[in-house]
């Protein structure tokens, strides 16, 4: 099993850091970016298979901004090969408490995400056992 990072954010610049960020912390060579959750969505249905996906997951977004992509990923029956971490510029304390309603929310982070943040991805028992060998 292969693990896919997603990186969906509607921000070109915030793509554009996130993936530079990823490659350094060596979690993914190639990370795939999308402007919205439906087009994650599309492509995580269109390309089911045995590969599992951490997704960096931006709240506001248009077409179908975050909330509304977990809501269409839970009722999923890949939704166990689904890892997402909220990365957003909210620090509302509902925006926490919501995102923790969600099982395959593993994190929550604030913008901008860091090096140090990503690496630490690799040793949450979902993502680490990607990273044993």
């Amino acid at each position: 099993m292969k693990l896919n990072l997603l990186i969906v954010d509607d921000d070109k610049m915030v793509q554009t850091l996130h993936s530079i960020i990823a490659k350094k912390s060596g979690l993914t060579d190639a990370p795939i970016n999308f402007a919205d959750g439906k087009q994650a969505f599309d492509f995580i249905i269109n390309n089911n298979g045995d590969d599992a996906y951490l997704i960096l997951l931006d709240i506001n977004m248009p077409v179908m901004n975050g909330w509304e992509l977990l809501e269409a990923l839970q009722k999923q029956a890949l939704k166990n090969q689904i890892y997402v971490v909220m990365v957003s510029s909210s620090i509302d304390q509902h925006d926490l408490d919501k995102a923790s309603t969600y099982e395959q929310v593993i994190s929550y982070v604030s913008k901008p995400l860091t090096k140090d943040i990503l690496e630490g991805l690799k040793s949450q028992p979902q993502v680490k056992r990607f990273f044993e060998n």
